[in-house]
């Protein structure tokens, strides 16, 4: 599930005003970003704590 979510929100970023369908490159991508946010096990701590998680693995030490 991290890794869709990574991909959703690397794709999100890159057009940052425009609508989900507008920002998604198909209808395929738009329906998974709508899924995967409805998910129960999705939530935006979970979201927010793996981009925190991912960008202290990249942090030079």
């Amino acid at each position: 599930m991290l890794d869709r979510d990574c991909l959703i929100q690397e794709r999100l970023s890159a057009q940052p005003n425009a609508s989900i369908p507008h920002a998604s490159e198909s209808w395929s991508q738009c329906k998974a970003t709508y899924r995967l946010w409805d998910n129960p096990k999705v939530n935006a701590e979970g979201i927010l704590e793996a981009y925190k998680s991912s960008v202290r693995l990249e942090l030079p030490r």
